[in-house]
């Protein structure tokens, strides 16, 4: 059933040759995903399923982890367009000048007039266009991807624990309710009943029937019905509360209008569950993908001592002018490469010990 060949489907008449385990019990096919099963609508109680499907909708702690999920699949993207270049558009604009500038042009520039004004010095430029930029470290956008990925998954497996546990939650506190108020009715029949008895007593002692004792003992009887009424009802009023809560209401009174013994129970638990289920456990998926981030954050300690490869470029156009002395008007193009590799770094020696030891208590 675990292995990667699939089992022949067996034949109903021939059980003999039926795959089975060391007991003797007979293992069947089944393709059923239980951890998606809607087992508590095969209880056909319409309360249930509204108050399931309120939870399921308004929860907040199932919006928080929907929110975690919508958050990594954001960060897988940003893994995956880290492998793809940069372009931004700039401009840039400058002016200066210059002050107790000392220039005493000599033989023909002397008689030049452009030169005349050179002692008040000034100038300015410009420049627009757009800077491609391109980072690469191919170690570290693998190990980036692999984190991203691996965080995604623990974020599903996440909020599908989250959902189970939601379900359980209202399932049992419905059932926890729904019994109570019956065990209140049963408690309520038998406080009246204690009442008619204690007044068939009290008339009997009047007769003098008998002693006030037995009359007495009803009495204490009643008082302890009472009591464990009352205890009753501040239990119904707590889960109550904390179904409402559970559905993202204000806590309140909720009305049901079924009992235990109406629920249906038929064929709520397969005969036989699969040891496929055991994969889509969300604890132990939680647990695969927190040792997979572990792996992928000792990666990206060791990608720090591998090279980062930086290009950059620049195309658009510059003019630059200084006033009287030069104009020029051009267009240009610059590109420009950059590999860097660290030599000496005790942090990057640090980032890994601390990675080993974190995939070391994941593992």
């Amino acid at each position: 059933l675990i292995g990667s060949a699939p089992l022949p489907h067996p034949s109903h008449t021939d059980t003999e040759s039926w795959p089975k385990t060391r007991s003797g019990q007979i293992i069947t096919l089944q393709t059923t995903d239980f951890s998606h099963l809607k087992w508590w609508t095969h209880m056909h109680d319409s309360d249930l399923n509204r108050l399931m499907k309120k939870a399921l909708k308004t929860n907040l702690q199932l919006h928080t982890a929907r929110a975690n999920i919508l958050q990594a699949q954001a960060q897988l993207k940003e893994a995956h367009f880290a492998w793809l270049p940069t372009l931004n558009a700039t401009g840039n604009g400058f002016i200066g000048g210059g002050w107790d500038t000392s220039f005493t042009p000599q033989g023909p520039f002397a008689q030049n007039s452009a030169l005349s004004h050179i002692n008040s010095l000034h100038f300015r430029g410009a420049f627009a266009g757009f800077v491609p930029t391109y980072s690469l470290n191919v170690l570290a956008n693998i190990q980036q991807t692999k984190f991203a990925s691996a965080s995604l998954r623990l974020q599903k497996a996440i909020y599908n624990a989250t959902k189970l546990s939601l379900i359980s939650q209202v399932t049992g506190a419905y059932f926890r309710l729904i019994g109570q108020k019956e065990q209140r009715a049963i408690q309520t029949l038998i406080l009246q009943d204690l009442q008619q008895l204690y007044h068939l007593e009290k008339a009997r002692l009047k007769a003098g029937a008998h002693d006030a004792s037995t009359l007495l003992s009803i009495e204490q009887q009643l008082a302890a019905q009472k009591a464990a009424l009352s205890t009753l009802d501040n239990s119904i009023a707590q889960v109550e509360n904390a179904l409402q809560v559970l559905i993202n209401h204000n806590p309140g009174p909720l009305k049901t209008h079924n009992t235990l013994f109406k629920l249906s129970s038929q064929a709520l638990i397969p005969a036989r569950l699969p040891s496929a289920v055991l994969k889509n456990r969300p604890d132990l998926i939680m647990a695969e993908e927190t040792l997979n981030l572990s792996e992928s954050s000792l990666g990206l300690a060791y990608a720090n001592f591998f090279p980062t490869i930086s290009l950059t470029g620049l195309l658009g156009s510059a003019s630059l002018e200084l006033r009287d002395l030069l104009k020029l008007s051009t267009s240009l193009w610059v590109a420009e490469g950059l590999a860097s590799l660290p030599v000496v770094n005790g942090a990057n020696y640090a980032a890994i010990k601390a990675a080993k030891a974190g995939y070391y208590a994941a593992y």
